[in-house]
C-alpha cells in the first residue's frame, strides 16, 4: 500500500514540474529541494524522538501535516484566481 501510494504522489510531483519548467535543470532543483527537505525533516524528527519524547515527534508531524492539509485549499484556491486573470 505505501508503495502505491508513493507511486501515485512520486507521479503528481514530476508531472507538475514537467508542466511548470520541463527542463532537466528544474528536475535537478527538484530533486535537490526533496533531498535537502528530507534530510532536514529526518534530523528534527530523531532529535525530538531522542532528545524529547516520541510523543513529541508524533505530535510535531501531526502539527506539520495539519498545516500542509490546511494549505492545500488556499494553495489552489490562489492558483486557480491567478489563472482566471
Amino acid at each position: 500500500m505505501y508503495g502505491m501510494a508513493y507511486g501515485v504522489v512520486d507521479t503528481v510531483e514530476r508531472a507538475v514540474v514537467a508542466e511548470l519548467s520541463g527542463t532537466a535543470t528544474s528536475y535537478g532543483v527538484y530533486h535537490a529541494l526533496v533531498g535537502v527537505g528530507s534530510l532536514v525533516c529526518g534530523l528534527v524528527v530523531g532529535w525530538l524522538w531522542e532528545s524529547v519524547s516520541p510523543w513529541a515527534t508524533f505530535g510535531y508531524s501531526a502539527c506539520v501535516i495539519g498545516v500542509a492539509a490546511a494549505l492545500v485549499p488556499v494553495l489552489i484556491w490562489g492558483r486557480s484566481s491567478a489563472s482566471e486573470q
